[in-house]
């Protein structure tokens, strides 16, 4: 998470895009540690298949500190 967010406002990135699904399966404490403060949810676009009915990719507003 702390990664994310330095790397994202070193580089001025406006945005951070993830889906939850395959984040809890590279940094499990991602999602909780997910906090307005940091990152606003912004859009959330469905991406259904038949191995994952319920895949979504979520946009985040990256907050400068």
């Amino acid at each position: 998470y702390d990664e994310v967010l330095r790397r994202g406002r070193a580089r001025s990135a406006q945005f951070v895009a993830f889906y939850p699904d395959a984040l809890r399966q590279v940094s499990p404490d991602f999602l909780s540690r997910l906090t307005p403060a940091d990152l606003e949810l912004v859009r959330v676009f469905p991406e259904p298949s038949r191995t994952a009915p319920n895949r979504r990719l979520e946009v985040y507003r990256l907050k400068p500190r």
